[in-house]
């Protein structure tokens, strides 16, 4: 939303909001709203509307979509957005792996699957380019929504000192365990450190404000293209923030991360996509 009031304050746009209740309302949601022959630009997004879409869009193919975090595939008139996660992932490896002083950090993930280890990548192999000696424990709750086994995977993480969750809802268990003080947590995709700044140092963000913005900007000029973009660091599409959280961070970790980010930006760093890509 906060995107689309950009884009209203900046262009001049007007705009319907529709929030779905339930999963099975979004193809009746995205039907009504193209069926209504009023929208330059419908905005969606979440693997969960991804099959709803997909079908919508083929029965209006001159309705333009913008589909953010997720890939609906076949239809011209879609421009889906994915992340390069892994880059903003390096940047939190960077500074955990900077602020461990036992040598030891933890991620619990969401799922074992290619789209979350991507994010995994990034995180070992920031942590690893900042400190060679650091151990990185990857543990997979096997859903987002299971805040039960997160917290006792975190717990787990014997020798830990900063455990990175990036486990969607499961996440929170995560945090949750971080407040008997054996850790400091990482939040993921917004800022997390909101939730309890006394525990959380640090979020790896997607700006997805920025993309909804480029995107209503590119189908005003006529130029968003259907397909697939995957954004990244160098498009200002994701991000690292420590704001509002009490923990204290070396300042030297954050120096290190923005020196990586400028790197990725220029090339100079590759950051890996796959765990087996890791050195």
């Amino acid at each position: 939303l906060a995107g689309v009031e950009a884009a209203k304050a900046d262009y001049g746009i007007e705009y319907q909001l529709v929030e779905p209740k339930e999963i099975s309302e979004f193809e009746a949601n995205f039907t009504d709203l193209s069926a209504s022959g009023k929208y330059d630009l419908i905005i969606g997004g979440g693997f969960d509307a991804v099959e709803a879409l997909q079908k919508v869009a083929s029965e209006f193919p001159e309705q333009r979509y913008l589909f953010v975090d997720g890939e609906v595939t076949g239809c011209d008139n879609v421009t889906s957005v994915l992340f390069k996660d892994n880059e903003k992932t390096y940047l939190v490896g960077t500074v955990a792996g900077l602020n461990t002083k036992t040598n030891k950090i933890g991620m619990v993930v969401g799922v074992d699957s290619p789209s979350q280890n991507i994010f995994v990548a990034g995180y070992m192999a920031g942590a690893k380019a900042a400190n060679p000696d650091v151990e990185v424990i990857v543990k997979y709750v096997g859903s987002f929504a299971d805040t039960t086994t997160a917290k006792e995977l975190a717990l787990a993480d014997a020798g830990a000192d900063v455990i990175f969750a990036a486990a969607g809802g499961s996440g929170l268990g995560v945090f949750n365990a971080a407040q008997q003080g054996t850790f400091k947590a990482i939040g993921a995709d917004v800022n997390q450190c909101l939730i309890d700044p006394d525990h959380i140092m640090l979020s790896a963000i997607r700006k997805i404000d920025v993309v909804i913005k480029d995107g209503i900007k590119s189908a005003i000029d006529g130029t968003l293209e259907g397909g697939t973009m995957v954004p990244g660091l160098k498009e200002d599409a994701l991000g690292i923030t420590n704001e509002g959280s009490k923990v204290e961070i070396d300042p030297a970790s954050l120096d290190a991360a923005q020196t990586a980010k400028d790197k990725i930006i220029s090339g100079e760093i590759t950051v890996p996509s796959t765990i087996d890509e890791v050195k």
